[in-house]
C-alpha cells in the first residue's frame, strides 16, 4: 500500500496524516516529511501516563530526550533490510 502524507497546521505545528493512495510515476521531492510528531502526540502521551497535560515547561523539558530516543537511521535501514530485495556484490 502507498500512503500520501497530508499535512495540517495546529497551534504552529505541522501534523502528518497519511491517506491511502495509488502508486504515482512523479519523482518524490526530497524534503518530503515521512513522519512526525507534534505537541497533540506528546499531549496523548502524557494523559495516559500521568492522566494529565504537561505545561509548557514540562513539553520544553522532555523535546531533547524525545528526540535522543528516536532511533531514525536504524528505523529506515531495518525497513529496507526488510522490503527491499539486497543483491549481494561479490
Amino acid at each position: 500500500m502507498n500512503f500520501i502524507p497530508i499535512a495540517m497546521l495546529l497551534n504552529g505545528i505541522v501534523k502528518i496524516n497519511f491517506i491511502f493512495k495509488p502508486f504515482s510515476k512523479a519523482k518524490m521531492k526530497s524534503n518530503k516529511i515521512i513522519y512526525s510528531l507534534n505537541l497533540a502526540d506528546i499531549q496523548t502521551v502524557a494523559k495516559e501516563t500521568l492522566n494529565r497535560k504537561l505545561s509548557d515547561v514540562e513539553v520544553e523539558s522532555i523535546l531533547d530526550s524525545i528526540a535522543e530516543k528516536i532511533h531514525w537511521y536504524e528505523a529506515i535501514q531495518y525497513s529496507i533490510i526488510e522490503n527491499i530485495k539486497v543483491s549481494v556484490e561479490e
